[in-house]
């Protein structure tokens, strides 16, 4: 049973990683960089929400998160 629509909990992960990043204090160029994620997969992710698990992964490996969210789908 869902307690919070598909579309909000993505909105929330997206808005969640835009504010880490922020608060690292890099820019999308930087991040991109750092993850190895291509600058123009982190601007869709940001914009649109859309990105792939493995691209996913990877900006929570340099943002933190990574561990938490393994961690939660036990």
């Amino acid at each position: 049973m869902l307690f919070i629509s598909l579309s909000i909990a993505q909105d929330n992960i997206v808005q969640n990683i835009r504010v880490r990043r922020l608060q690292m204090e890099f820019i999308q160029e930087g991040l991109s960089e750092r993850s190895g994620v291509p600058l123009s997969t982190l601007r869709k992710f940001e914009q649109k929400g859309s990105i792939s698990l493995e691209s996913f992964l990877k900006l929570l490996s340099v943002i933190g998160g990574l561990e938490e969210i393994v961690n939660a789908l036990k």
